[in-house]
């Protein structure tokens, strides 16, 4: 229902007999329209109710009238003055109902119900008499009442609150008049029923802030508690349909000595990450952006952990669990040269380019490790068998943004399929081009093996040629 009623004013200021209730009430109010305006010089409809025990309660007294408004709108009745008002005071609680209509009919359009915080006793009588506003004003007559308060308390204590939440701040007035000292407790918002939302504030002022917490003392400016264990919501949750590329739905900044933004994982948590970036696109964009001299940095006191750990469970694609690209795509160190590695990996490792080893590359070749050990049997035969080839071999890569690339060079080698007919287990399997988008098994060859073969193959030769020796040297 519209509210045309800017202010509704219920003063007890009649005239009271000791240990008897008051036959009269003081009422004054300013009307306004639909559109603000005020209603002045005009025969406005009111109808007074009281009503007994609830907002929704029996009416034990009802009073309509017209009343004529002044030229600022103002409209003054004596509730009572016209019907008798005959109400046992100690059977409350009561409450009074106030409706209005501009037209000076019964069409009422504002309504306004509010309960009687004092029974208006004659116990109160001798206060009665001075209502003091909520300026500190003394308004006894109500003839030149602030048409912008809604709420004020007389010597007795008694209050007529507000209509909205947005009266109760304009009444305040500016600086200690909008502040709450919270002295006594914290202020409460409980949300029940249907609501979604126990507070909203909404600003449209350009580079505000909605929510302001500034803490000038040692703590927490905003503290988000979640105490149900089944819930699958977020503490705190943040959103934002920016379409600028650099702006962020939560930012950290600090500008002391500490980080910008921490997650942490208490001891007894079960949690699996203290931070936890999660990319919903399928065409790009990134779980976790580091941006800086240092992009990305993990750290791990455990030797179990991982400092830094990539994972892509993709089973298409490329599938790369950490990526890197820079003058140094992936820069690896070890602090123990003799039981750690600057990189390790468990499987297969695929290089598209040269692989460079300045220190050499080493096998594992410790007798410990090996088993059914025996001579090579007819090396030179077998390798006579072999052919060294001069070639062109061509390979495709595929480059971050997807564009997959042809190269060829020239190279010096053997033929797979020959090695695999006379040296079977020198010869691997691998769809090698896999990552470029194709899926083709190709034939590889392990050439450090052939190098036990050519040195037994030489020794072989030696032995021949140590033979043709002897027999030269016994034909002279």
């Amino acid at each position: 229902m519209k509210k045309h009623i800017s202010t509704i004013l219920i003063c007890l200021m009649g005239t009271f007999i000791f240990a008897q209730a008051p036959s009269e009430m003081t009422y004054q109010s300013v009307v306004r329209n639909a559109s603000g305006a005020l209603v002045s010089n005009t025969n406005v409809g009111a109808q007074f109710s009281i009503l007994q025990g609830s907002v929704n309660g029996t009416a034990v007294f009802v009073e309509w009238v017209t009343v004529l408004s002044n030229d600022n709108g103002l409209i003054t009745h004596e509730i009572g003055s016209t019907t008798t008002m005959a109400i046992d005071w100690s059977n409350g609680p009561y409450f009074i109902k106030i409706e209005i209509d501009p037209a000076g009919g019964t069409s009422f359009t504002s309504s306004s119900t509010s309960q009687f915080l004092s029974v208006p006793y004659s116990l109160y009588s001798e206060v009665a008499e001075s209502a003091i506003w909520a300026d500190g004003a003394d308004y006894t007559t109500l003839t030149n009442a602030p048409t912008n308060v809604s709420a004020f308390t007389n010597d007795a204590g008694y209050i007529a609150s507000a209509n909205t939440l947005d009266q109760a701040y304009d009444e305040g007035g500016a600086g200690l008049g909008r502040t709450i000292t919270a002295d006594a407790g914290s202020v409460l918002i409980n949300n029940s029923g249907s609501n979604l939302t126990g507070l909203e504030v909404n600003s449209g002022v350009a580079n505000s802030s909605a929510v302001l917490a500034n803490q000038t003392s040692t703590g927490v400016a905003i503290r988000a508690e979640s105490t149900n264990p089944s819930n699958g919501f977020s503490t705190i949750q943040a959103s934002t349909n920016s379409s600028v590329s650099v702006n962020s739905a939560i930012i950290g900044s600090n500008s002391g000595a500490g980080y910008g933004v921490t997650g942490q994982l208490p001891p007894t948590s079960t949690g699996d990450a203290g931070v936890y970036g999660n990319n919903l696109r399928t065409n790009g964009g990134y779980g976790v952006l580091g941006i800086g001299f240092n992009g990305v940095v993990g750290q791990s006191a455990y030797g179990d952990g991982f400092a830094v750990y990539g994972s892509n469970t993709g089973a298409t694609g490329l599938g790369i669990g950490t990526y890197g690209i820079g003058f140094n795509g992936v820069y690896g160190q070890t602090t123990n040269v003799t039981t750690g590695w600057s990189g390790y990996f468990t499987a297969d490792i695929g290089v598209a380019g040269t692989g460079y080893a300045l220190g050499g590359w080493v096998n594992a070749s410790d007798e410990r490790l090996k088993t059914n050990i025996v001579a090579i049997e007819s090396p030179l035969e077998k390798l006579s068998q072999l052919n060294g080839r001069h070639y062109t071999i061509t390979y495709k890569t595929k480059k971050p943004d997807g564009e997959v690339e042809t190269h060829s060079r020239l190279q010096y080698g053997v033929i797979a399929q020959e090695v695999e007919s006379v040296f079977p287990e020198m010869v691997k399997e691998k769809s090698i081009f896999s990552n470029a988008g194709d899926d083709t098994v190709y034939k590889t060859v392990e050439y450090t093996q052939l190098i036990p073969v050519l040195l037994e193959s030489i020794k072989e030769l030696n032995l021949k040629v140590e033979s043709l020796e002897l027999e030269l040297e016994n034909l002279k």
